[in-house]
């Protein structure tokens, strides 16, 4: 397991809380303390920030209230199409997805029959909100959108988005689609695990080869003004960026940035204008870079334990304890990361049952406990090494042994005859 190991753990410079975590199935670390968040006045009605490498939430308001996200459904969409499709599948768009958006607005002006490469789809639907590559890509990947809709869900189910309901695949305004800002910063979490993904959320554009009927290729930008260097909103901190808007659900974005080793992702819904959701985002993301850090341990600093296994006095097995990465850990910036340390704490070490034998990193600031995190765990058995030794010697004493005395009185038969003769007084 541990394909990432990410533990992080949020202390306050007014009380350190104990906290665990184990791997990525990190315990909740504690949420910023309700002082510190009033000092960030945000219009959204909607509004989370959290840290990306943990998913500590470090700004709430109203974040598990349900909300129209509006076009936001379009990263479900393109995450189920980076990880179901291969970036060169050719996509065709069908008479039937065709007939299944409005062509107003929204659309890269994909034609029946048209083909594109999926990874082409994936970019149009999240760059610019397509929503023709966006039905290409639901029936690419489940063959109809009725059914596409249901891996949706049931993706978002599985995730732990409790408050999401989807009802299409473009995010169009139905009076039954919905989420919340919580749901929307896990699901970023978790498909930026996808490189793929990251690299598609990231872009501040993206060239559309040509096709077997546009001869010529396109080029198409990000809505997100974050991402573009020639937006007058441009943050060379945001990583990632989408941002919605319709006239029932206002304005709603989502980013993820960047500081250092710090990384956040930010959502905001129900916003009046474009211009209220920048404010609100850059507003979040100030604050979390500047009341909050990351240091990190790495997997050479921590190190590796092994444990002898003892049986009746025999040495029978090797247990070692390692860890595949670092650990990035979230403190408070007034916190004096110096006094952080971490060490490799045994438990039932004299057990002879290896079974029985487990091991935490144990982190620790200014000499208090913060925070644990579990370990891999190898067992290598060494008794058959000594098994086969005491066989090899059992076999030598009954059968081998004489064999080695014949040798040796054939071997001294022809000396000692030689020997006697020579004792013999010659004849005559």
């Amino acid at each position: 397991m541990y394909k990432k190991i990410a533990l992080s753990i949020l202390c306050f410079f007014l009380l350190l809380v104990p906290v665990s975590a184990e791997g990525e199935n990190a315990s909740p670390s504690p949420s910023a303390s309700s002082e510190e968040q009033s000092a960030v006045s945000v219009s959204a009605s909607k509004a989370i920030l959290i840290d990306e490498d943990s998913g500590t939430v470090l700004f709430d308001k109203s974040s598990s209230e349900s909300a129209d996200p509006g076009s936001l459904v379009k990263i479900m969409s393109v995450y189920l199409g980076v990880t179901n499709l291969s970036s060169d599948q050719e996509l065709t768009m069908s008479d039937t997805a065709f007939d299944t958006y409005s062509h107003d607005t929204g659309v890269l002006w994909i034609n029946r029959g048209e083909t594109l490469r999926a990874e082409s789809a994936e970019y149009a639907s999240m760059l610019t909100s397509a929503n023709d590559t966006t039905a290409m890509i639901a029936e690419g990947v489940s063959g109809d959108q009725d059914t596409f809709v249901n891996l949706m869900n049931q993706t978002a189910s599985d995730l732990g988005m409790s408050g999401t309901v989807f009802s299409n695949v473009f995010g169009t305004s139905d009076g039954t689609q919905a989420s919340t800002a919580e749901d929307i910063a896990l699901l970023v979490r978790k498909a930026r695990d996808n490189n793929t993904f990251s690299a598609i959320f990231g872009a501040a554009s993206y060239t559309i080869p040509a096709t077997n009927v546009q001869s010529a290729s396109r080029t198409i930008v990000n809505d997100c003004g974050f991402l573009k260097s020639s937006d007058s909103n441009y943050n060379e901190e945001v990583t990632g960026g989408r941002i919605a808007g319709t006239d029932s659900a206002g304005y709603s974005m989502v980013v993820s940035a960047s500081r250092g080793k710090t990384n956040l992702i930010a959502v905001v819904l129900e916003e009046a204008d474009s211009a209220s959701a920048y404010a609100d985002i850059l507003a979040l993301l100030e604050y979390g870079f500047s009341k909050f850090q990351t240091v990190t341990v790495s997997a050479d600093q921590i190190g590796t334990k092994t444990v002898e296994v003892q049986q009746n006095g025999k040495h029978v097995y090797d247990v070692t304890f390692s860890v595949d990465s670092g650990f990035s850990i979230l403190l408070s910036r007034d916190t004096d990361a110096s006094g952080l340390s971490a060490e490799i704490v045994v438990q039932n070490e004299d057990s002879g049952n290896p079974d029985e034998i487990s091991a935490q990193v144990v982190f620790s600031l200014n000499g208090s406990e913060i925070g644990t995190a579990e370990m891999n765990k190898e067992v290598t058995a060494v008794q058959e090494e000594s098994a086969s030794a005491e066989s090899s010697v059992k076999k030598l004493s009954k059968f081998d042994f004489f064999c080695i005395g014949v040798l040796l009185v054939l071997l001294l038969l022809k000396p000692m005859i030689r020997f006697f003769q020579a004792l013999t007084p010659p004849k005559g």
